[in-house]
């Protein structure tokens, strides 16, 4: 059976039977609805899982976990001797350079050794005539 609700500004509710069925009597302007209870839910039936399909799925999942896991560690591995690697060949190609290296800033820069030629003008010309 259904209720009239009506919904008053102060927080009021006010509920009133029905005049006939899905209609309701208002004397003043406002908010209405109609009230219904609800039917008592279902009972909801438990099913029981039995105590080895529980260890079998509890299993599975336990091995995809640490396979999952051994994946992820064998891939950081991989990545470190790789960038290991690379650091060692960098260093090495550092180490056997022919022009000496000077750190500028955090920058590391070639340069020219003091044993270097001095450039010598090959003809008597001047650029700048005075």
């Amino acid at each position: 059976m259904a209720l009239c609700a009506s919904f008053e500004g102060d927080g009021k509710v006010t509920l009133r039977n029905q005049v006939s069925p899905d209609v309701c009597v208002a004397t003043r302007h406002g908010h209405f609805g109609l009230v219904v209870e609800l039917p008592p839910p279902m009972p909801v039936r438990q099913k029981k899982i039995s105590r080895w399909k529980l260890a079998v799925g509890s299993s599975i999942g336990a091995a995809l976990g640490a396979f999952l896991l051994g994946l992820l560690l064998v891939t950081m591995l991989v990545k470190v001797k790789k960038k290991a690697r690379m650091d060692e060949l960098e260093r090495r190609a550092y180490e056997e350079e022919a022009l000496q290296v000077s750190m500028v800033g955090h920058t590391r820069a070639p340069i020219a050794s003091g044993t270097r030629t001095t450039p010598t003008i090959e003809h008597d010309y001047t650029p700048f005539a005075s």
